[in-house]
């Protein structure tokens, strides 16, 4: 879908003019919470709180948020018993079911998580919008927004599903242009581009559960 940067811009302002203000009030600590949760997980397991705001993003594609959750604490569980390392061994020499039931995400990303664990190398992350959701849990003030396919959705006005959404071939000129398209219409509504993100994703989130 073709839009111009104001088009963009008014899709976003639309969605979050039709939001509610308990979804305005959710949106708004989203990301403060998440890092709260990185923070425990971080006391808990002994881990850099920057290391588990990567893992908890790594294990993010096509997981609902509070499956997230529980896949990022299960996965520093393993890791500190040492039974993810003993896994990924037994993954790598040909038993491909080794790291079943782990986590719900796919298992490059399980990799990725374990990965940056094993290393305290955040480089292990490649994606634009996983890198970008570790930074926005991770920084209490930035620019980073997280675009992924429901805020290309609020963008273009078009419901995408994950399957649809890769059928597009969405590039990075893309996902820059819809990052800047959240900037300039935080800018015009007084917000943090990633708190307009969370509040808008959240009252998109609502919708689908309506229906």
């Amino acid at each position: 879908i073709l839009l111009s940067m104001d088009e963009l811009v008014e899709n976003i302002k639309k969605v979050y003019n039709l939001s509610t203000e308990s979804e305005r009030a959710e949106g708004l600590v989203w990301y403060a919470d998440a890092r709260k949760i990185c923070v425990r997980l971080s006391k808990k397991y002994n881990v850099p709180v920057k290391i588990v705001c990567y893992v908890m993003a790594a294990l993010s594609p096509n997981n609902k948020w509070q499956r997230n959750i529980t896949d990022t604490k299960r996965v520093l569980e393993f890791f500190s018993t040492g039974e993810l390392s003993l896994k990924v061994a037994c993954y790598l020499t040909g038993d491909k079911e080794a790291l079943k039931n782990i986590a719900c995400t796919y298992t490059a990303n399980l990799m990725k998580a374990f990965y940056i664990l094993q290393t305290n190398d955040i480089t292990h992350l490649k994606g634009l919008k996983t890198n970008n959701f570790a930074l926005n849990i991770y920084h209490k003030n930035d620019s980073y927004v997280t675009v992924d396919y429901h805020a290309v959705s609020i963008a273009q006005n078009f419901r995408y599903t994950i399957e649809s959404i890769k059928s597009t071939a969405f590039r990075a000129k893309q996902y820059h242009e819809i990052a800047e398209a959240y900037k300039k219409a935080g800018e015009d509504l007084g917000l943090q581009a990633k708190a307009l993100q969370a509040i808008t994703w959240v009252a998109w989130r609502n919708v689908d559960k309506a229906v």
